[in-house]
């Protein structure tokens, strides 16, 4: 007794093991079901995570479904509204919803299908859904298809079919019947399986699709998979050897892709968002006492816009400014008698999208109201005690690249600058050299400016900011400050040359970093312009996409099912791409595909390969 350890019971290895069935009433696979609901027992107990949200019924019911465990038994009851179709296969899958109560191993995949007629419909579409844009696998996406051939059909009537995307965006639908179809994906933000929102995401083909015995059949995936024996004979000498050698584990060969795709009938949809096409007044803003701003659903014209000032004369007087994308406009009020009013009202007339699609000019009245807080009402309303915020590219710890100039971006009208008031010096050893500059203007944004000067790779350089160097409408200056920064050696990059061919027209390439940042891009037409050259590159990797521009407004145009009109396709460089310092990196793409994006690249797409 004196050796004994005392201690507790290890309680045996863990249960690593899902639910087994045990039996189903009526039997799976049914037919001539006229059931009004089935129920499964397992060989253990078990919970349903989330199976509300998870399970998925094809053709979707009307009504949904009551579902109950009662021990180790799920029973599923239609709705005494539920009138089931005739002659149809449904198809319940549970996904992996059913997990056992201890461990929670889930039953991948579990399907509970029956035909109301004499035959279960055993064809399979399987392939994938991406987004347009970037070609990566979404989230809650759906796959639908219905058997009538009209446009109207997703937005009216439910699927015949229906299943949701995984996380890698392959799809797969079984149990379908033979025919022709129409396929679709949906981003369905209100849970109702209908094409019925301007915001939710929506995936077409061009054509549709027929499925046969022939072409969409996959077979049933056996119990295990066993390895293909060889049925040549063997010696006596050979089957001793056999004996006395130790057997390793049989080789697979059967390919079990077979039991998850259909080779060669693997369809790719990809999903969009359409553009708005209503123009309407979405908002109006006064976040500073000076400012009035109004935002509008689509790019407006500034001459569309009508504006009055309600009790005001001549103190009313203000400066326009318009948004790059040209859908905000803020007033910048100038007299001080008049925006330190705390409530100004506006009477506008701008272009509305009526009930009927068409553009008019309706008429508005928008009051806005400021009232200041009360850490700022305690400093007075004078200048001095209001900052002049600032960005500038000198900022940054790493220093400018050659050949970039330093800029200084504003949030509010500028005066031009004060010169007496900022000067710039080039280091060497303890020395400071005056160096010479010029200051101008951005001709598309009178918000920010360029320093133009000369600066020398690998230097140190100091720029003295005098209080007032800049200065706003309103009369509030900078703060006194000194950018101490240096232009970095040209050393310290890579250089990468892109030779592209294959296609004719416009084309925007995009140089990202890994996670799709833009770090460069360029328009350009081709087989004109086929030689792009990326400067000054940091060492790391970078990915490339090109957008092939067809319409040629120098951005990426989404689609619009309404008006049969795809999304501009995009495609990738099939690799990552290592920029390396001190080297030039010299890569040829032949743009020969569109919509494609190795998994390699993708941090979506690339689950297909863990899995």
């Amino acid at each position: 007794m004196s050796c004994a350890k005392v201690s507790s019971p290890t309680g045996g290895p863990r249960d690593e093991s899902p639910p087994v069935v045990l039996s189903s009433e009526p039997e799976n696979e049914s037919v001539y079901f006229d059931e009004r609901g089935f129920q499964v027992t397992f060989d253990e107990y078990f919970v349903l995570d989330n199976v509300d949200q998870v399970l998925m019924i094809s053709p979707p019911l009307n009504k949904k479904p009551k579902i109950q465990v009662r021990g180790k038994t799920l029973k599923l009851e239609l709705d005494e509204e539920e009138v089931l179709m005739d002659s149809m296969t449904y198809s319940f899958n549970f996904l992996n919803s059913i997990k056992d109560l201890n461990e929670n191993n889930p039953i991948e995949n579990f399907k509970y299908v029956f035909s109301t007629g004499d035959v279960i419909d055993s064809l399979s579409v399987t392939g994938y859904i991406y987004d347009a844009f970037n070609l990566e696998a979404g989230e809650e996406i759906f796959v639908l298809m219905h058997s009538g051939m009209s446009d109207t059909l997703p937005e009216t009537s439910l699927p015949a079919y229906i299943t949701k995307a995984a996380d890698n965006g392959k799809f797969r639908i079984d149990n379908i019947a033979a025919g022709e179809y129409k396929i679709y994906g949906l981003k369905d933000d209100n849970n109702n399986k209908l094409f019925d929102l301007p915001t939710e995401a929506f995936a077409y083909l061009d054509s549709s699709i027929f499925i046969s015995a022939d072409n969409n059949y996959i077979p049933s995936r056996p119990d295990s998979l066993v390895a293909v024996q060889d049925t040549v004979s063997a010696s006596p000498e050979e089957e001793i050897m056999e004996t006395e050698t130790e057997v390793s584990e049989p080789v697979i060969n059967e390919d079990s892709l077979k039991y998850e795709r259909i080779p060669g009938r693997e369809y790719e949809l990809f999903y969009f968002i359409t553009d708005n096409k209503k123009q309407y007044l979405m908002g109006t803003d006064r976040t500073l006492q000076y400012m009035l701003q109004l935002t509008f659903a689509l790019p407006v014209d500034t001459g569309s816009v009508s504006i009055q000032f309600a009790d005001a004369g001549e103190e009313a007087s203000y400066l326009t400014d318009i948004s790059a994308g040209s859908d905000t406009l803020k007033l910048w009020l100038t007299d001080s008698s008049f925006y330190n009013r705390e409530r100004i009202t506006l009477y506008l007339e701008y272009p509305e999208t009526d009930s009927l699609g068409n553009l008019q000019q309706v008429a508005d009245t928008v009051s806005m109201r400021y009232r200041e807080t009360t850490s700022r009402r305690g400093t007075g309303r004078g200048t001095a005690a209001v900052q002049l915020p600032l960005r500038t590219n000198l900022s940054q710890p790493s220093g400018i690249k050659p050949g970039q100039k330093p800029v200084f971006i504003f949030n509010s009208p500028m005066l031009d600058p004060d010169t007496t008031k900022i000067r710039l010096y080039r280091r060497s050893d303890t020395l400071q050299i005056d160096q010479g500059y010029k200051i101008f203007r951005d001709s598309l944004n009178n918000k920010k400016f360029y320093v133009e000067c000369d600066l020398f790779p690998d230097s140190s350089y100091v720029l003295l900011l005098d209080k007032g160097g800049f200065s706003n409408i309103y009369g509030h200056l900078n703060d006194s400050t000194a950018y101490n920064f240096k232009v970095r050696n040209p050393d310290q990059f890579g250089k990468l040359v892109l030779n592209l061919n294959g296609f004719e027209g416009n084309i925007i390439l995009q140089l990202m970093d890994t996670g799709e940042k833009i770090v460069r891009d360029e328009k350009i037409k081709l087989p004109e312009e086929s030689s792009i050259e990326f400067e000054y590159l940091d060492p790391k990797e970078y990915l490339l996409k090109a957008i092939f521009d067809l319409d040629g407004n120098g951005e990426w145009t989404t689609g619009d099912y309404h008006m049969d009109k795809q999304p501009e396709p995009v495609t990738y460089y099939s690799k990552k791409i290592e920029v390396k310092k001190g080297w030039e990196m010299i890569e040829d793409w032949q743009l020969a595909g569109i919509r494609k994006k190795a998994n390699a690249i993708s941090p979506t797409r690339g689950k297909k390969e863990e899995k």
